[in-house]
């Protein structure tokens, strides 16, 4: 028997309304991703303002204003334990950046997957062009992956005040398929065996790290992600994925293992979870150390400056 296309229609939309359900519930809370950061920032503030006696009596309050933009630099407080909260505190649209990237790009993808529904709600003057729907929502997607890499490199400054062997300038570096290693991961895997910090981190790299780092080095050094489009009978629509792979190979190389991957909306949200569980236990284990540096590494701050 036949199956009715009122049916089939009915079905289709049920569909399509699950799956814009879905891709909406798949964006971050950003108030709440920035509650963890200042969570881990109030508590790096107060430890270190209670290991020095100078300024036991600014401890409770520097507590309250640490995550409201308003607590002050102590001018009389400069060394390795002010650099740690300054990098920290620096660290923020490093840490919430991915997340960020990732809502907008959902935004832009349901525009245009959606686009018949909100096309209505737009003035004809206004609405963009068919091209520029597609770039509304890869751009942020290739966004992630950028922020992802910047952000672990910007986590190498502050673990460089809790290890000696490597500088502040160090990026996070890679694992090839050899074994051999760069930047912070050759440090990494040396000391994995002894070490929580680099045993989390080269199982994350292995995990996910290398998997997203790979198209962000097509992207940042040969040419942008493509996309493909995938049909998908049951919503009718047709689904774009977007692969990070070099348009023209080098010597006939075979592409990197990452390079294949299809990125969507499940993959790139895998992404920025995995980067906040890293900056979470990084965090958290660093939070038990002592620092390796007494000595700022900054520039003094000018008198007055807060």
């Amino acid at each position: 028997m036949e199956e009715n296309i009122d049916d089939q229609s009915s079905r289709g939309s049920a569909a399509r309304v699950e799956l814009h359900e879905f891709l909406l519930r798949k964006k971050f809370d950003l108030e709440s991703v920035l509650n963890v950061h200042c969570g881990h920032f109030a508590k790096f503030s107060m430890k270190m303002f209670s290991e020095d006696s100078r300024n036991s009596d600014d401890l409770q309050q520097f507590g309250t204003d640490s995550c409201s933009g308003s607590a002050p630099f102590a001018e009389t407080w400069y060394d390795a334990r002010s650099d740690v909260i300054t990098v920290i505190n620096a660290l923020e649209p490093s840490f919430i950046a991915p997340a960020w990237h990732y809502n907008s790009y959902i935004d832009h993808l349901l525009r245009d997957l959606f686009w018949q529904d909100f096309k209505s709600r737009i003035p004809p003057e206004d609405r963009p062009s068919n091209i520029m729907r597609r770039l509304s929502f890869q751009v942020p997607a290739q966004s992630v992956l950028l922020a992802v890499k910047s952000g672990l490199d910007r986590l190498v400054l502050l673990l460089s005040y809790y290890y000696r062997g490597f500088s502040p300038n160090t990026t996070f570096g890679r694992i090839k398929n050899d074994g051999r290693a760069s930047g912070l991961m050759a440090y990494a895997l040396t000391n994995a065996a002894t070490d929580p910090i680099f045993r989390f981190l080269v199982d994350d790299y292995h995990r996910w790290i290398k998997f997203a780092v790979e198209p962000r080095d097509v992207i940042t050094h040969h040419n942008d992600m493509m996309a493909e489009f995938v049909f998908d009978a049951e919503t009718g629509i047709e689904l774009p994925i977007l692969l990070g792979k070099k348009i023209l190979p080098e010597n006939g190389a075979a592409e990197p293992s990452g390079a294949s991957q299809g990125w969507g909306p499940l993959s790139l949200c895998d992404v920025c979870e995995n980067w906040h569980s890293l900056f979470d236990k990084t965090l958290g284990e660093l939070l038990k150390r002592d620092l390796a540096f007494d000595r700022s590494k900054m520039t003094p701050p000018p008198k007055g400056w807060s």
